[in-house]
């Protein structure tokens, strides 16, 4: 009768209940787990100028960050990204920006310099770096 009704009912809520719960406790591991091995945003810092070439054909600026992080991550001497928000010439002389931002990847020499406050960079470090 009622109470068996009532006692299916009080089942059914207490598991969803528990598998809301789980399924919580389970994003928030992998939300933790996954910024261990993602990067960090240092906002106005900066380890190194981006260092134009001699022969602009070997510059190694990127589009966007995200493709920049991508390169570093498949670097293994590679630390980090810089992004000054000054736009990249491929030559100083050139009419307009090629890209918007001067975005370039940074190695260890680079990061062993120092973070230093500047109001047109922002920094990506690698999770092991942060």
């Amino acid at each position: 009768g009622i109470n068996a009704e009532y006692g299916q009912h009080y089942y059914i809520t207490n598991n969803l209940s528990s598998m809301k719960f789980l399924l919580f406790l389970s994003l928030l591991f992998l939300s933790l787990s996954a910024g261990v091995q993602g990067w960090c945003e240092k906002k106005y810092v900066v380890y190194n100028h981006y260092k134009k070439q001699a022969n602009p054909e070997q510059d190694r600026v990127f589009p966007d960050v995200e493709s920049a992080k991508k390169e570093c991550d498949g670097d293994a001497t590679c630390r980090g990204v810089g992004q000054d928000r000054r736009g990249y010439k491929k030559n100083l002389n050139d009419f307009g920006y090629l890209y918007d931002t001067t975005i370039y990847l940074l190695d260890e020499s680079d990061i062993k310099k120092g973070p230093k406050k500047f109001y047109r960079y922002n920094t990506f470090l690698k999770a092991d770096e942060c």
